[in-house]
């Protein structure tokens, strides 16, 4: 975990992936919690896959949308009153994402 320009925190860590979206159990979401991965997704395992077979370097930049762990949920209250600040933040992330495309 580190902060961006001291705004921002940054986690990173490992991720799981899901066969399908709102496929995990609660159980699920509690074993992954104490195996410590930081997030769960559905899409990037393929993207990695494919990109392995062609010898492509690839990565994922995920944006959090729910907690699972808190039960914070797309449309709920929290969700609803954060969204400002998200939008913030991602355009603040994609705006590094692509500096440093740039300049590499």
């Amino acid at each position: 975990m580190g902060k961006i320009d001291g705004k921002y925190t940054v986690h990173t860590g490992p991720i799981v992936t899901c066969q399908a979206m709102l496929g995990e159990t609660q159980e699920d979401v509690e074993q992954w919690k104490k195996e410590g991965y930081l997030g769960v997704e559905m899409e990037s395992s393929t993207l990695f896959s494919i990109s392995s077979n062609f010898n492509v370097p690839s990565t994922a930049l995920l944006h959090v949308s729910d907690n699972l762990v808190k039960n914070e949920l797309v449309g709920g209250d929290i969700h609803t009153a954060s969204k400002q600040l998200r939008e913030e933040i991602k355009k603040y992330k994609y705006q590094i994402v692509i500096e440093n495309l740039l300049n590499s």
